[in-house]
This record gives C-alpha cells, structure tokens and sequence, in this order.
C-alpha cells in the first residue's frame, strides 16, 4: 500500500525477520474471513457456556452426600434445589456425582 505516513511491514519488527513468528504459522494459510468466523464461533461458545454455568455473585452449587446438586444463597442464608437464574430445578434428581 501507498500513502502518506503508512508503513507495512510483515515480520518481526524487532529481529528484522521477514518471517512471522512461528506460533503464528497456523494461521497462515487461514484468510480474514475464516478467522472471523472461528472468532464469532468461540464468542457464542464462551457466552452460552457463561449464560448456563455462571451463578450469580453470592450464590453456589453444592452436592449432597447422595450426590443431589442444590443451590446455596449466601446473602439470604437459604437453600433451594431450584436454580436461581433459570427458576427450573435439576434436571433429574438422581445423583449428579459418584460417591467414594
């Protein structure tokens, strides 16, 4: 590119190397528009993983001694088998854990 001010240079700008460095060589071959798309992929993975599996601040998941998960309000000093964001209690109430 040409233009007032604008520099390009591909590599590493502090070696001189012309080469990228090599933890970038896996993307070499990958074009803007692949890489876009992994990166819309991994946000909607990261935010239905932080939608389902996040509590929110003050509140914890425990397991009974039969395995049984429930729900612990710190603040309110209370417990319920119902989840606190999505109101719907487990899935199944048979243990989630295996006992030792």
């Amino acid at each position: 590119p040409q233009g007032k001010g604008v520099s390009v240079f591909r590599g590493d700008q502090v070696t001189g190397n012309p080469r990228p460095p090599p933890y970038l060589s896996q993307h070499a071959r990958k074009t803007v528009s692949t890489l876009a798309q992994e990166a819309k992929e991994r946000v909607a993975e990261v935010r239905r993983i932080l939608s389902v599996d996040v509590l929110p601040y003050g509140l914890d998941e425990e397991y009974t001694e039969d395995g049984r998960k429930f729900y612990v309000n710190h603040q309110q000093q209370c417990t319920s088998w119902v989840h606190p964001t999505t109101k719907m209690p487990p899935s199944s109430n048979s243990p989630s854990r295996i006992s030792s």
